[in-house]
């Protein structure tokens, strides 16, 4: 499990230039994400006079689970991901285009990035997880398929025939 102070970056003592920060997320290393993983982030801050410019790089795998065979197979993991934080009276965020824009209190002088890290690895997941290369389990694909074919040999429902008949005087 993570330190918990792994992910804070200590931005009030940044001088203006370019820094960079290397992490390896490792299985538990962020809350949330029990999934095995293997990612390397390269974190770029470039702070300005008023701003602090943080480039986010990921890179590496997360095992996740096929949504058709429940098999686990390994999800090739690469992003680039762009925040701008200020300091200001009110804290909060919006997205300016593609980049998120982010609020922080005039007295912060570090920041929690772990939420952003959750964020970027959720977000480059598919939506649908399906084995890579065709590697699906064959006797569950054969299952999946049988119940298919079923479906397919099974009339309509009647109670598609009153809504098929209003369909056909709608469209008179």
């Amino acid at each position: 499990m993570a330190g918990k102070n792994e992910y804070i970056i200590p931005i009030k003592g940044l001088k203006e230039g370019k820094h960079r920060f290397e992490f390896d997320l490792k299985t538990g290393s962020i809350n949330g994400i029990e999934n095995e993983m293997d990612v390397k982030l390269d974190l770029e801050i470039d702070k300005k006079s008023t701003f602090y410019h943080f480039y986010f790089n990921l890179n590496g795998k997360i095992a996740v689970e096929c949504d058709n065979c429940l098999n686990n197979y390994d999800e090739e993991i690469k992003a680039h991901h762009e925040i701008i934080v200020k300091h200001s009276t009110e804290e909060g965020s919006f997205d300016e285009g593609e980049i998120e824009v982010k609020f922080i209190s005039l007295e912060k002088t570090q920041l929690d990035i772990a939420p952003e890290i959750y964020e970027y690895l959720l977000i480059n997941l598919p939506l649908k997880k399906i084995c890579k290369d065709g590697k699906c389990d064959p006797e569950v694909l054969k299952i999946l398929n049988a119940d298919q074919s079923e479906k397919k040999n099974n009339e309509l429902d009647p109670r598609w025939d009153a809504l098929k008949g209003l369909k056909e005087e709608l469209n008179k």
